[in-house]
């Protein structure tokens, strides 16, 4: 007797045939896809000439009055506090009017409208106020009393409210008119430049002005130059910023 083949089985090679084939191309598939996923983890990897991952500049249409000396003053404690540990971060710089409490209490109810508003919307800035009595007058432990979250209250300053002031009448900035003394808040960047002035006492929108100058600033970073940076950059690992003015 002799034994007939199906004709399915009889096609059982070619099924074998294109079975291998398949597999063929999806295991050609899957090493050109890793490759590319290899290739692309190198190049993020890989730092370019300018040291880092090359981050485009980020344009800032904030001003530049000017760059702030180090500095170092005491708090209510006695502790040194200054320029050491706030670069590198954004701060919102206040000098207190005068020796009036009162005066001290509405300028810090002002500027504490503002520190909530950041508060809420998480943005990293510090607080720095900076009390100018005279000595006897009221400690800065008094202003620490007053202050509706962990701010830095520091005493003394007339060297760093002098240059400051001398910063304000070069450029012209608002809210300095003669004189050295300093009325409104500053905004200073993450390199020490002074970056805005706001009367929050006079201009109710000024307040709107600060909020949205700390976003800025923590998204773009300080002027290049002031920062350290190589002049001519176009490129740099992380964001920058320039002054319209090129300052």
């Amino acid at each position: 007797m002799k034994l007939r083949l199906s004709q399915p089985f009889l096609e059982a090679p070619h099924l074998f045939e294109w079975v291998r084939g398949g597999l063929g191309v999806l295991g050609l598939v899957t090493v050109l896809l890793l490759c590319t996923a290899l290739g692309s983890a190198i190049r993020l990897a890989l730092p370019d000439a300018g040291g880092g991952t090359p981050t485009p500049w980020v344009m800032s249409p904030l001003p530049f009055f000017g760059q702030l000396s180090p500095f170092e003053l005491k708090d209510a404690e006695g502790s040194l506090f200054g320029t050491r540990r706030l670069r590198g971060g954004v701060y919102v710089l206040q000098f207190l009017s005068s020796d009036s409490r009162d005066e001290a209490r509405a300028t810090l109810e002002r500027l504490s409208v503002v520190w909530r508003r950041l508060e809420a919307e998480r943005l990293p800035v510090r607080f720095v106020v900076v009390d100018r009595a005279p000595p006897g007058a009221a400690h800065p432990g008094d202003v620490a009393g007053m202050l509706p979250g962990p701010w830095h209250v520091l005493e003394g300053g007339a060297a760093l409210e002098a240059e400051v002031g001398a910063l304000l009448r070069e450029t012209e900035a608002p809210g300095q008119a003669g004189g050295t003394r300093v009325t409104p808040a500053l905004l200073v960047d993450q390199a020490g430049g002074l970056r805005g002035v706001y009367d929050l006492e006079h201009e109710p929108r000024r307040f709107d002005a600060l909020v949205e100058d700390v976003r800025c600033v923590n998204e773009c970073g300080p002027v290049p130059a002031v920062a350290g940076l190589p002049p001519g950059e176009t490129r740099v690992s992380g964001a920058g910023c320039q002054d319209p003015r090129g300052r």
